[in-house]
């Protein structure tokens, strides 16, 4: 599966925004992530928010893709 974007919001070691979806899709009609990074006693806290897809047929694939690219990022980092 092929998806594109556009970055919306880049603050270095704090948050990133962006958007989800098709490659040649209307930006402003796609899901928007952001991430938010802070520093925590013992390493880093990452938030992750996915708005725009809550109805959407198989709404609940889009959470569980994302969390298999999240755990596979933690892995990679530790």
């Amino acid at each position: 599966m092929v998806s594109g974007g556009i970055f919306r919001e880049i603050k270095p070691r704090e948050r990133l925004v962006f958007t989800w979806g098709e490659p040649h899709g209307d930006p402003d009609d796609t899901p928007i992530v952001t991430i938010t990074i802070e520093p925590v006693d013992n390493g880093t806290s990452m938030t992750f928010d996915l708005r725009g897809v809550d109805g959407s047929k198989g709404d609940g694939f889009f959470y569980d893709g994302w969390q298999d690219v999240l755990d596979s990022l933690g892995r990679y980092l530790s």
